[in-house]
């Protein structure tokens, strides 16, 4: 297992360039060396209002990595609130009831700042309207941003839901990328925090020169994550010869959500909700 996550690690491209200015930062060094120190100062000078980093328990002989990445994306228009608890279904078809945010008639409002990425059309294999597969940015009128939701079928891993997402993307459609007046949206609120301990590499060293035979004594990840209808927080017509009706775009199932600088190569933050833990209830 640490064999596996370290070759991963080592073969991992260098993404920076996909993250928005100004708002990651990192350093390593080595504790006797003043790295902590140098931590807290930059933090606080770049990012004031973040908590300070603690790191108890580290050792004056220990090397130290961190790094800190923050988004705060807000709406231009915020979404309206559903007025009645939406039903969330997961994988197993276990049904919750959840709050959720969206528009019933309001669609008009939203017809810049939100735009359609990628959707199947239900019709061709069934006698009704609609889409089952769907793809939306719930801000594309903001420059630096992208938060795309997504209801696609799950694939193996989250690296490969990702990849089929972005083919389908990629793929030029028959409709407009506008949502039509009649449109409706539901999506629900997402909020936590998780930290994750890996603790298939504690306890290993490490092998390059320079740190051969070093301990790694802890490795985690901390993630505080929210999505409601004023943002994110680290926040139709058709041209074919189908009858134009109004479509719901409900993420009431599994779905995939990211958050992209806009013009970049890969996604800096993906997310598969498969049930209903990290929802807000």
């Amino acid at each position: 297992m640490a064999e596996e996550f370290s070759q991963r690690m080592n073969l991992a491209p260098d993404y920076s360039p996909d993250l928005p200015q100004g708002d990651w930062y990192a350093k390593g060094g080595w504790v006797d060396q003043g790295v902590i120190q140098d931590i807290h100062k930059d933090m606080a000078e770049h990012f004031p209002r973040a908590p300070r980093p603690e790191f108890p328990g580290i050792e004056q002989r220990s090397f130290l990595g961190y790094a800190f990445l923050t988004s705060k994306i807000k709406f231009s228009i915020p979404y309206d609130e559903c007025e009645r608890p939406a039903v969330f279904t997961d994988n197993q078809g276990k049904t919750t009831q959840i709050p959720a945010f969206g528009f019933n008639g309001t669609a008009r409002r939203y017809s810049k700042q939100i735009k359609r990425l990628y959707c199947e059309n239900m019709a061709q294999n069934k006698a009704m309207w609609g889409f089952f597969h769907y793809a939306l940015d719930l801000c594309a009128d903001d420059p630096v941003y992208q938060v795309v939701v997504a209801v696609i079928p799950a694939k193996a891993t989250l690296e490969e839901t990702l990849k089929y997402l972005e083919e389908k993307i990629s793929i030029p459609s028959e409709f407009e990328s506008k949502i039509d007046g009649n449109d409706t949206l539901q999506a629900p609120e997402l909020a936590f925090h998780i930290t994750h301990n890996f603790t298939e590499i504690t306890g290993h060293s490490f092998e390059n020169e320079s740190m051969r035979k070093s301990p790694i004594d802890d490795a985690c990840l901390d993630i505080l994550f929210r999505l409601d209808r004023s943002g994110v927080e680290l926040i139709a017509q058709a041209k074919s010869y189908y009858r134009c009706m109004p479509v719901d775009y409900k993420f009431l199932q599994p779905f995939l959500v990211y958050l992209k600088k806009r013009g970049a190569t890969r996604p800096y933050f993906v997310m598969w909700v498969d049930n209903d833990e990290l929802l807000r209830k």
